[in-house]
């Protein structure tokens, strides 16, 4: 997801859209979405941008609704990308297939009230959730202690690394939205619609370049696999243009998204307005030019 950044550094487009744009890591146990890496002897500043979870924006209007909270300007997601993997040969193939199949509890909690809440929203019956071994070691879709690992879908590249056996994915994410962009409320509009149409257009030149900025993005997250990195981007492309409005936002998707965050965690509905910029809501079936 973060592939497009790199690409549109690498290629000056940011700046032809009149922006200098430093790309910037979460400082470690931030919250989302994270200040940056402190400078030597310095306090973290908060980013003027930032790529963050929908259910993380969610969860802290709601745990500290009289804080000033960055707003969403774009939907990376445009659906949740919530997805089963299995191996090659597992007779799971379906989501119905995954009521009651042995999942491998996530080592983050909401991720596992997600992943229930999506059988939930297909009318299936709850997962049997394997909580982690006592030792410490990663339970093993190889040996049959589960049957099932839950990610996101374009994480293929990093879970056949974890599965240690071929898998594939079975997607049964609901109709939500489930990443984005936010924006300080500092920011002016201006700015912030120069942003918008420069991620627009990264994500569009990402499609036609995908190894675009692939070299910064490797030497800036060490460790990470080049050709996986191209394979989990060829995953997200559905999830971003499956739409057709990639990085759009809409009243009727953010109700829902809204109304599936508060069944899933068990909080108040949070206002649409207080997640995100009006003005932008709809600007790119309008057209954003004409903001």
């Amino acid at each position: 997801m973060n592939l497009p950044l790199f690409g549109a550094q690498a290629s000056g487009l940011f700046a032809d859209h009149g922006l200098d744009v430093e790309l910037v890591e979460p400082a470690r146990g931030a919250p989302a979405p994270a200040g940056r890496h402190a400078p030597a002897g310095g306090e973290p500043a908060s980013p003027d941008f930032a790529v963050t979870a929908v259910q993380s924006a969610v969860g802290a209007r709601v745990r500290r609704p009289h804080d000033r909270h960055p707003r969403f300007v774009a939907v990376v997601h445009q659906r949740s990308p919530l997805a089963a993997f299995v191996p090659v040969d597992s007779p799971l193939r379906w989501p119905s297939d995954l009521a009651g199949a042995r999942v491998a509890a996530s080592t983050a909690p909401w991720f596992d009230l997600e992943y229930r809440a999506a059988l939930e929203a297909l009318g299936l019956g709850p997962p049997v959730v394997v909580p982690a071994r006592a030792d410490g070691r990663k339970l093993s879709l190889a040996d049959g202690e589960v049957e099932v690992i839950g990610s996101w879908d374009e994480a293929i590249a990093v879970l056949r690394r974890r599965a240690g056996v071929p898998v594939r994915s079975i997607p049964f994410g609901p109709q939500v939205y489930t990443t984005g962009v936010v924006a300080q409320d500092h920011v002016p509009g201006d700015v912030v619609v120069r942003m918008v149409e420069a991620l627009r257009d990264a994500f569009e030149q990402q499609r036609s370049n995908p190894e675009l900025g692939l070299d910064d993005l490797c030497n800036r997250f060490h460790g990470v696999d080049p050709a996986g990195a191209l394979e989990e981007w060829a995953v997200l492309d559905d999830y971003v243009f499956g739409t057709g409005l990639p990085l759009a936002m809409t009243d009727h998707q953010w109700e829902a998204t809204v109304a599936h965050a508060a069944r899933t965690y068990g909080i108040t509905p949070v206002a649409v307005a207080e997640l995100c910029r009006e003005e932008l809501v709809g600007a790119m079936s309008r057209g954003i030019d004409d903001l």
